[in-house]
């Protein structure tokens, strides 16, 4: 009967005989452990959060954000998700706030006009946005162009989490430019076959300290890994991570996108007593702009 080592063990046997034969050497001091350096770019701090405020105006009735949140509660939605296609009638920054960008897009009359067209009659709906964006990126909408404009509000987690989005006309392709998700607790959009670009957005716990400190625990950034959808008949989709203010440039369809890890952060050595907020929450917002214009159709 044979008695086979695997080589490993095979190996340290030789090295063990080895030293018995020539003598052991002199004991020394243990290498000291190498220190782990944090991940490059783990500790930076956020971008300027994305925020939004919206006004629709519907059916000849304004609604405001909180307004149409209450409305959700008061009938029992737990979702609305609204486009507004038309024209680029307002495209300016606040006058009371010079960080955020005001867009409205309004539809336009119908086509061809009815023979008892009054145009003083007409009230069109609109759905006019403000929203502030991290220095350098913009708002991909010009004055008088036609284009899509949408917003996403979910209360299924007990809180309202909101989202929008702007695309091209659907003469255009309906292709999107702009897509936000700013909300602090939680996604409107989950990864997965209905999400616009990702498969998977997961947060990643690296153990990465923030040089920020509450009286109430200490923040530790978290990395955030997208994946994209696998391709059809081709290789598994592409995954890649980003810290905050972190961004990375992707092709999906036809168009090349730059997705842009605004925060993404959680809290560890959380104090006893420290109530009312969800510290252990992983928390993060993203915003996806596209470079360049449409494919030509």
């Amino acid at each position: 009967m044979t008695n086979k080592l695997p080589l490993a063990p095979r190996t340290a046997l030789f090295i063990l005989a080895a030293g018995l034969m020539l003598g052991c050497p002199e004991p020394t001091e243990p290498s000291p452990i190498a220190p782990i350096e944090p991940p490059e770019g783990c500790a930076n701090f956020s971008l300027a959060g994305v925020t939004f405020d919206f006004l629709l105006h519907f059916g000849g009735v304004d609604y405001p954000m909180d307004e149409l949140e209450d409305l959700m509660v008061a009938e029992g939605w737990t979702t609305i998700g609204l486009p507004i296609e038309g024209q680029v009638v307002r495209r300016e920054t606040d006058p009371n706030d010079d960080d955020k960008q005001i867009l409205r897009v309004q539809t336009l009359p119908p086509d061809p006009l009815p023979d008892d067209w009054d145009p003083e009659a007409f009230d069109p709906n609109w759905l006019e946005i403000a929203a502030e964006l991290p220095p350098s990126y913009d708002l991909p909408a010009d004055l008088d162009e036609i284009m899509t404009i949408f917003f996403q509000m979910d209360l299924t987690q007990g809180s309202l989490i909101s989202a929008f989005a702007l695309l091209d006309s659907v003469e255009d392709g309906g292709g999107i430019r702009f897509f936000a998700e700013p909300s602090t607790l939680g996604l409107a959009f989950p990864a997965g076959s209905s999400h616009p670009f990702f498969a998977g957005i997961d947060a990643v716990d690296r153990q990465c300290p923030n040089l920020t400190e509450f009286q109430c625990a200490k923040l530790f950034n978290l990395a955030i890994r997208f994946t994209l959808p696998d391709v059809v008949d081709g290789p598994p989709g592409e995954s890649f991570e980003l810290w905050p203010t972190e961004s990375y440039d992707f092709v999906s369809g036809e168009s090349e996108y730059r997705v842009v890890d605004v925060f993404s952060y959680t809290h560890r050595e959380i104090s006893d007593g420290c109530t009312g907020f969800d510290w252990s929450a992983d928390r993060m917002s993203y915003f996806i702009t596209r470079l360049g214009p449409a494919p030509a159709r």
